[in-house]
């Protein structure tokens, strides 16, 4: 249940820090600095929210097995006298329920998920983990520049896709578009709209069959940029897995297996506590 709920190791993980972020004023056009700053030592307290919608198959003419998850917990961002940030994933309670073949609930089963810590996160977002950087370049990402109103700003990203023991890459972007403000709990925060699309699997010629994993998705980021803290996010976003191979070319056996997730998270802020 755990790795269907995460998906592909993707957990939401929501860090902030206090405030040196500035607006400044450039050609009568308004710039953003998108940046933590972890000035001193505080807990970040966010709420967070992860539904799925998940349908997978292992035979090509057979119907999907459907499954609804939720699951709901708390994102704690850590800020340490290193100007670093440890974040932590806990006291998250997952609900599963089965769906039959004419789309009823069936069976509900409910599951508490062990405590998940990411540790030295840098007040830009980066990890200089690749696997970390990208679940952060997704879910709460920063652009690594100043924005003006309406500029955008492409991060590269790429998922693992494990091929039969062969590990290989799809690759894309999330292109963040600086939208404007908007007054969430009385913060002033900037809003970045995120188009999500990682679909380019490139497929070695020594491996014959047929191979596809992508991300696509839409998403919002709220972000204080006077306090230096991310204030929210909203993501929908649809995960999808192909794998159709024949083990041997004298075999008529063939390996299917096929994933579709539909994704929601969405995270708030809480509380701080210094």
């Amino acid at each position: 249940m755990k790795k269907t709920l995460l998906g592909l190791s993707l957990i939401l993980i929501v860090g902030c820090g206090n405030s040196s972020i500035q607006k400044t004023e450039k050609n009568n056009l308004t710039v953003s600095h998108f940046e933590w700053n972890f000035n001193k030592p505080r807990k970040i307290i966010y709420s967070f929210y992860q539904s799925i919608k998940d349908e997978s198959k292992t035979a090509k003419d057979s119907p999907f097995n459907k499954k609804d998850l939720i699951g709901k917990g708390y994102f704690n961002v850590r800020v340490k006298e290193n100007n670093l940030a440890d974040l932590s994933l806990t006291d998250i309670g997952v609900k599963m329920v089965l769906i039959n073949n004419k789309g009823i609930p069936g069976d509900t089963i409910t599951q508490k998920l062990q405590n998940t810590v990411f540790q030295n996160m840098k007040s830009d977002g980066s990890f200089n983990d690749s696997n970390t950087d990208m679940m952060i370049d997704m879910l709460v990402p920063l652009p690594k520049k100043d924005l003006k109103l309406g500029e955008s700003y492409e991060v590269p990203m790429q998922i693992p896709f494990n091929v039969n023991g062969s590990l290989l890459y799809s690759k894309g972007n999330n292109i963040l578009m600086f939208e404007g403000y908007e007054k969430i709990e009385e913060r002033n925060c900037a809003v970045l709209k995120g188009k999500i699309n990682i679909s380019d699997l490139e497929i070695p010629e020594e491996l014959s069959g047929e191979y596809k994993c992508s991300m696509i998705g839409n998403s919002t980021y709220y972000f204080d940029l006077e306090e230096g803290c991310y204030v929210g996010a909203d993501l929908q976003m649809i995960m999808y897995t192909l794998i159709n191979f024949k083990t041997d070319k004298e075999s008529d056996f063939e390996w299917y297996m096929e994933t579709k997730n539909e994704n929601e998270f969405k995270v708030r802020l809480e509380r701080i506590e210094e």
